[in-house]
């Protein structure tokens, strides 16, 4: 498991969004700095730190409600899936629904961004969202079709976990099995890691509870700290 700072501000690059470090604030704020002003401030003035950057935003309604819908859609046979992304223009973390996959996956479409060192997500019109990372990738597992096969509650260690270092970022999935629960209900949530290992049953969407699992502060961190993307 990737250790998480408990009791500071962190701070995020402004280019990219890799981590840059902490303050010794008591808040747990997400901040977003440019490189130069964080590394000038830490260097010679570190105490100066607190409250540097802007706050980063969380679109959590938006991102907890695309969470149920890719686990309830999901539940009809294909793998639906989103995107959490993170503007950088506007210091916000929020969800992209994208393209329903097939029962067996769904396509990862993204563009690469070498001179930043990460992913790009496409838009609706099929071009690249200008700066906007992706910070991780979400999908649906269903029932499989296959004859004798059973959909298991975890990662896949072949494809999830091999995207999830190819793009270094963090790849979840949402239980949508049919013994799982009806539509609407929460679903479990596991994660294959940056480093290609896997975590089982990280949290729930949200069901009828007013929020789920915190995916957004998840996903930055795991992003923040992991490496360059594979190009």
């Amino acid at each position: 498991m990737l250790p998480l700072i408990s009791k500071a501000d962190e701070y995020y690059s402004l280019r990219n969004g890799k981590y840059l470090g902490a303050d010794r604030a008591a808040t747990t704020r997400l901040r977003l700095i440019e490189d130069s002003i964080f590394k000038r401030i830490n260097d010679n003035y570190p105490e100066s730190l607190a409250g540097a950057g802007r706050i980063i935003k969380i679109d959590q309604v938006q991102i907890q409600k695309d969470m149920q819908l890719v686990r309830d859609l999901s539940m009809k046979g294909k793998e639906n899936q989103l995107y959490i992304i993170l503007d950088l223009k506007e210091a916000l973390i929020t969800s992209l629904m994208s393209s329903p996959g097939t029962n067996s996956g769904a396509y990862f479409e993204y563009y690469p961004a070498p001179g930043l060192g990460a992913n790009m997500p496409v838009g609706k019109d099929g071009r690249k969202m200008p700066f906007t990372i992706i910070l991780a990738g979400v999908h649906g597992h269903p029932d499989s079709e296959q004859r004798f096969f059973m959909t298991l509650p975890t990662m896949s260690p072949d494809r999830d976990a091999v995207l999830a270092y190819n793009r270094q970022i963090p790849i979840y999935g949402i239980d949508a099995m049919s013994n799982t629960g009806l539509p609407g209900s929460r679903g479990r949530i596991h994660r294959a890691n940056p480093d290609g290992s896997i975590d089982n049953n990280i949290g729930w969407t949200k069901g009828t509870n007013p929020s789920g699992f915190d995916i957004a502060r998840d996903a930055l961190q795991r992003w923040g700290k992991s490496g360059v993307p594979k190009m």
